[in-house]
């Protein structure tokens, strides 16, 4: 899921970085909030699949973000209905599984170089406390481009 920017000119291509950080922020907040039944998380996904649509993101490339969480979803899905109702399992999983897809939607719209520069800059005021935001950037810089690297040792060790 790091560093899968597609590019388009859609209108979430456009809009900056920090605006799109802000909008994820709110939109999942927003979602753990109020959508309280399985009708409302419908309601929320299908508002998440319009975006994909707006951004032109194909329905192969969006399903393939969500797929790495499917196991953990299906392992929370069973203990909601077992200790709750399978009403609530739907909204938890639901809700999951909404906020991993407009993560990933920020993702693939927002170049990792941009998302970079913009939580370096938001950083920006933590330096009176002695932090360093440059430093900060580099170290996600370095963690963004070792997880790859990582994942295609392990894949060459278990071959």
């Amino acid at each position: 899921m790091i560093g899968l920017y597609r590019p388009g000119d859609s209108l979430l291509h456009r809009m900056s970085p920090g605006s799109k950080l802000l909008a994820l922020i709110v939109a999942i907040l927003a979602t753990v909030i109020l959508a309280r039944t399985p009708l409302e998380v419908g309601v929320v996904a299908v508002m998440v699949a319009v975006l994909f649509a707006v951004a032109r993101i194909p329905a192969k490339v969006a399903l393939a973000q969500l797929r790495p969480v499917l196991w953990m979803l299906l392992i929370i899905g069973v203990f909601q209905v077992i200790i709750t109702t399978w009403q609530r399992a739907v909204v938890v999983c639901g809700v999951l599984i909404v906020s991993v897809a407009l993560a990933a939607l920020v993702t693939l719209t927002t170049r990792v170089t941009d998302m970079l520069d913009t939580v370096t800059r938001a950083l920006g005021p933590v330096r009176r406390f002695g932090v360093d935001p440059d430093r900060i950037g580099l170290l996600l810089a370095l963690a963004i481009r070792c997880i790859p690297l990582l994942a295609s040792i392990v894949q060459e060790v278990s071959q």
